[in-house]
């Protein structure tokens, strides 16, 4: 049973992705681009700071664009630097604590909405503690990447049930997942809200494709939990065969 959810979540986080891949691709700007709508979208996000923030107002922003040679297929999957398409960047002392964005201005304008949304985000208190611990150093990344499959696989290796495997292993790399998918959910939640302050309300499509890279993080911890799960169930069986074939022998 864990296996086709495995199979699921996977799908389930390539259709995220690729909800968005027109957009992030694009070498010519659209009928609602980020460089058409970044003034616009830059005025409705301090409104929204200052009303959501206040203690915390928006001082500057360091906005960068991603070149036509840094527009790739390899980036976008990953094989390459994929912030260089779309990412936000969390205030730090090397940045004089200015956050900021790194955007494809050929984009759909609400790819630029989710960016400002974690920079909104990010000036509240809740917000700066919960994306300090998603960026992270990249060996306690990926530590927590590793985490999140071993941890599901030695449950399932210990206990019997594989719906109890599944369920424990989903709260384990729900846990591990959290800051990443909160900080996502509050992008996505923050930058409908400031497109509205705009006047310009997201369309079905941008919620669409706003929601399916929400998707892609989401379906993540599912696919590791399952995974690992499929995994310790397997280490369990063998385990106990060759205990059952050792007794035999006595």
């Amino acid at each position: 049973m864990t296996f086709p959810i495995a199979l699921s979540a996977g799908a389930a986080a390539l259709a995220g992705v690729g909800m968005n891949a027109r957009e992030l691709l694009r070498k010519s700007p659209g009928p609602n681009s980020a460089r058409a709508q970044q003034d616009t979208l830059l005025g409705a996000l301090d409104r929204y700071v200052n009303r959501t923030a206040p203690d915390n107002p928006i001082k500057s922003i360091d906005i960068g664009y991603s070149k036509p040679e840094e527009i790739s297929m390899k980036r976008l999957l990953g094989m390459e630097d994929s912030d260089k398409l779309a990412s936000y960047q969390r205030p730090k002392p090397s940045t004089n604590n200015t956050p900021g964005y790194y955007i494809n201005p050929n984009a759909d304008a609400g790819l630029l909405a989710h960016e400002m949304g974690h920079i909104a985000f990010g000036q509240t208190p809740m917000g700066k503690t919960v994306q300090a611990l998603r960026d992270t150093s990249p060996r306690l990344t990926q530590a927590l990447t590793v985490a999140s499959t071993l941890a599901p696989t030695a449950v399932a290796a210990l206990t019997s049930g594989e719906d109890n495997d599944l369920a424990i292993g989903l709260g384990i790399t729900g846990i591990l997942s959290a800051p990443e998918l909160i900080d996502e959910f509050e992008g996505t939640r923050r930058g409908l809200a400031i497109m509205k302050e705009a006047g310009t309300p997201a369309t079905m499509g941008q919620r669409a494709r706003m929601a399916g890279g929400l998707l892609s993080y989401a379906a993540r911890p599912v696919a590791l939990a399952a995974a690992g799960a499929v995994g310790g169930n397997a280490i369990r069986s063998m385990f106990s065969q060759q205990t059952s074939g050792t007794a035999e022998m006595f």
